[in-house]
C-alpha cells in the first residue's frame, strides 16, 4: 500500500544510499499527510520543507546536510550521542514490557544530544524535565494517532481521531517550545 521502504542500520550502506538516491528522491514523509497538514496549520515552514519532495526539499536538505552528514559533523556529535545512549540504556529496565516505549524516550534523548547538546534523560523520569516528557508522550501519541489516519481510506477519516492528533502534536510542539 505505501510501496516499498529500506531500513538500514550500516552507515556504510546508508552513505550508499544517500549517494545513489537522485537529485530528488521520493521519501515517506510525502506519504505522511496529517504531518503535513499539521505542520501547515501551525505554520512550521521548515519542518513542511524537509518533508515535501523536489526543488524546495533539495535546496533545504543541501543547506542542511554539511551539519549533519558530513564526517566532521559526525565526529561533533557523536560523542553526545554516544552520552546520551549510556546514559538511556542503564534505564531500560524501567520499561519491562513497554519496550516500544522506552525507544522513543530513548531516540529523543538521543536526537537533543544531537540537535542541543542537552542530555534530558527522558528515560529516567526522576531526573527529567516535566516538559521533556510531555513532549515524548504527546509526540508517541500523536505518532499513533498519524499512523492510524494513514491507513484509513480517504474520505473515512475520523474526525475524533484526526483532532485528537491534532492536540497531540499541538502539545508536543509546546512542550518542545518550552
Amino acid at each position: 500500500r505505501l510501496g516499498d521502504h529500506i531500513v538500514v542500520g550500516d552507515p556504510r550502506e546508508y552513505l550508499q544510499i544517500f549517494q545513489n538516491e537522485g537529485r530528488y528522491p521520493v521519501g515517506a514523509s510525502t506519504l505522511a499527510w496529517p504531518f503535513m497538514e499539521y505542520h501547515t496549520k501551525a505554520k512550521n515552514h521548515a519542518i513542511n520543507k524537509i518533508m515535501y519532495d523536489g526543488e524546495p526539499w533539495r535546496e533545504y536538505r543541501h543547506q542542511i546536510s554539511a551539519d549533519m552528514f558530513s564526517p566532521k559533523a559526525a565526529q561533533e556529535y557523536g560523542p553526545a550521542i554516544a552520552k546520551a545512549a549510556r546514559l538511556g540504556s542503564a534505564n531500560a529496565g524501567n520499561f519491562e514490557g513497554n519496550f516500544d516505549e522506552y525507544l522513543s524516550y530513548f531516540a529523543f534523548d538521543m536526537f537533543v544530544a544531537l540537535a542541543l547538546g542537552r542530555f534530558c534523560q527522558t528515560t529516567a523520569r526522576e531526573v527529567a524535565r516535566r516538559e521533556d516528557l510531555d513532549f515524548v508522550h504527546d509526540a508517541m501519541q500523536g505518532f499513533s494517532l498519524a499512523g492510524q489516519l494513514m491507513i484509513e481510506p480517504m474520505g473515512e477519516w475520523d474526525t475524533r481521531k484526526k483532532a485528537r492528533f491534532m492536540q497531540h502534536m499541538a502539545g508536543a510542539q509546546a512542550s518542545g517550545d518550552a
